[in-house]
């Protein structure tokens, strides 16, 4: 079987996929732009997974066009990419010094509620924290 050469976009989420800023939500949306499907539907679910992901944007940012479809992976996707750019925005804050901490799991949190009110697959325990089952 003979190899085609990889464009400058499939090299760059090569040399991403291998790296160590991996976590199961930039996977998900690694798998997704590079037309596999996911291991899991993993979403971002605090600022470091959101951070990993906005990484992976920053390496191939001919995908950040094509993010409204990660809302056909799931829910939490689907209600997540509309606020993209301001969580994106809080995270750099926030990551900066001159944001709260924590302030972007509370905006993330704001979304994902109630969702997760919904979710037969979430349990939650009290004080903000839950148990997901599944993806």
């Amino acid at each position: 079987m003979e190899m085609r050469e990889m464009n400058e976009v499939e090299k760059r989420a090569a040399q991403w996929v291998v790296s160590r800023d991996t976590g199961l939500s930039s996977m998900c949306l690694w798998a997704t732009m590079m037309g596999v499907k996911p291991g899991d539907n993993s979403h971002p679910r605090d600022g470091a997974d959101l951070g990993r992901c906005v990484r992976l944007l920053s390496a191939v940012p001919e995908w950040k066009t094509r993010l409204t479809e990660m809302g056909s992976v799931s829910e939490y996707w689907a209600a997540l990419i509309p606020h993209w750019d301001r969580l994106a925005d809080i995270l750099a804050k926030e990551l900066a010094g001159t944001g709260g901490k924590g302030s972007t799991y509370k905006a993330m949190r704001e979304i994902f509620d109630p969702i997760e009110t919904k979710d037969r697959s979430v349990i939650r325990l009290g004080n903000g924290v839950s148990m997901s089952f599944g993806s």
